[in-house]
């Protein structure tokens, strides 16, 4: 007597049934299982929540006859359109790719992953089950990329947007070795907001050490300048959510170069008084190092090829008498730039 837009559907469902019977029909009647009738020959009905509902067709004719049909309507539940994916976190993974993360929506048959590169205008960029996605196909030590999440239930129905994911992009200049000017980005946009930016160094161990907690998207570095064997200082920012999921997104790796210096004595008294006891050369950003040491004829009497051994004074165990001697220094920069130097030393006794 009756036929159903589906059978097998997810809610919130409009079921659309329609009349199929034959011949005179005095009154309808259409039980639909959740409580609720109608006497309307092709009735829509709407069904919020889900659930199997027997739906059951009574007809009358005009003699009184009683005929019945009844169908079973199978809902699982699904988006309404309003609900919404949790956005958590973007990581930068290297400087060459960003991991982003939702939260697994129990309605959710797939999601669609929409990505913008100016931030501006989104368009689909990948279907996945999966609730991470890492994406390779990006500069985040350069530009910010933006994500949002749409969940598909299994009647391929659309979820509303998550908040907007974006990749943290640290930058940052140097004067010379004085001082560093640090900014980056915000990350949009958690679902408590974002309770603070913590600023890191790398250490000579390669773990990221705290500098500061700020609010804003600016630091100036008063300390840039942090050991001269290392040929650059690396940050990053590590954004905390507040309250909430406590979830945490990390930005690029920003590494800034210190500049090239080299300290050059001109005299020393290796006498052990704990000064001045080695003809030593100090640098920054030296990669390389070559040192030779003549005497007055033109004999070589030092080499060294490591910037933190210098010269005692001797040749062999032989103490050199006082005097001036002279030195060449072949140095190659971190850069790939190549420095040579010649001069004399003082040595004091």
């Amino acid at each position: 007597g009756f036929k159903m837009s589906q059978t097998h559907y997810c809610s919130p469902y409009l079921l659309q049934i329609t009349d199929t019977s034959l011949g005179k029909v005095q009154n309808w009647l259409y039980e639909f299982g959740d409580g609720s009738d109608t006497n309307i020959a092709s009735p829509a009905h709407l069904y919020s929540n889900a659930g199997n509902y027997k739906i059951v067709q009574t007809l009358t004719g005009p003699t009184g006859c009683v005929t019945k049909d009844s169908a079973i309507l199978h809902l699982r539940k699904g988006f309404s359109g309003k609900e919404e994916i949790n956005s958590l976190t973007s990581n930068v993974i290297d400087n060459q790719s960003v991991l982003i993360n939702w939260q697994n929506h129990p309605d959710a048959f797939r999601y669609s992953i929409f990505k913008s590169d100016d931030e501006v205008g989104f368009y689909h960029y990948f279907s996945q089950t999966d609730t991470f996605y890492k994406d390779i196909k990006v500069k985040p030590a350069e530009k910010v990329y933006s994500y949002k999440i749409t969940g598909m239930d299994s009647c391929s129905r659309p979820s509303a947007d998550s908040r907007v994911m974006k990749n943290i992009l640290l930058t940052g200049i140097t004067h010379e070795n004085e001082y560093a000017i640090l900014n980056w980005t915000a990350y949009e946009l958690w679902q408590n907001g974002v309770k603070e930016y913590i600023l890191e160094y790398q250490d000579s161990t390669g773990v990221f050490q705290p500098i500061v907690s700020s609010p804003s998207g600016k630091y100036t570095d008063l300390n840039f300048f942090s050991s001269i064997r290392q040929y650059e200082k690396c940050y990053r920012i590590r954004a905390i959510e507040n309250a909430g999921n406590q979830q945490q997104s990390l930005s690029n790796v920003l590494c800034l170069p210190y500049t090239a210096v080299i300290w050059i004595p001109n005299a020393f008294s290796p006498n052990a008084d704990g000064l001045n006891d080695t003809f030593s050369i100090k640098g920054i950003s030296i990669k390389d190092f070559n040192l030779r040491v003549f005497d007055r004829w033109g004999s070589k009497i030092f080499e060294s090829n490591s910037i933190y051994e210098g010269w005692d004074g001797k040749y062999g165990d032989r103490i050199c008498p006082a005097g001036i001697y002279s030195f060449q220094l072949n140095i190659r920069l971190q850069d790939g730039k190549n420095l040579f130097h010649s001069g004399t030393i003082h040595l004091i006794r």
